[in-house]
């Protein structure tokens, strides 16, 4: 299940995310001694995440890139 909350302005973002931390872990019935059993993502994260799958991609088609450059190099010679 996935909720998506959305503040007015960037600036409410620490405090969006602690009401609904707070308010998850009520009505998850969490005990405070615990972990979340839940997690909260923020654009920033989804930001990232896509960054670095981003970066894995383009490390391996450079990789290809640079083997397919050398067989062919070897090939021409």
């Amino acid at each position: 299940m996935n909720i998506n909350v959305v503040p007015k302005r960037t600036e409410d973002m620490p405090g969006v995310i602690e009401s609904a931390v707070a308010a998850l872990r009520a009505r998850r019935r969490v005990p405070f001694d615990k972990p979340n059993d839940f997690a909260i993502v923020t654009p920033d994260q989804l930001i990232s995440q896509f960054r670095a799958i981003t970066g894995g991609i383009t490390g391996a088609m450079v990789f290809v890139a640079l083997i397919s450059l050398v067989i062919g190099g070897v090939g021409g010679a």
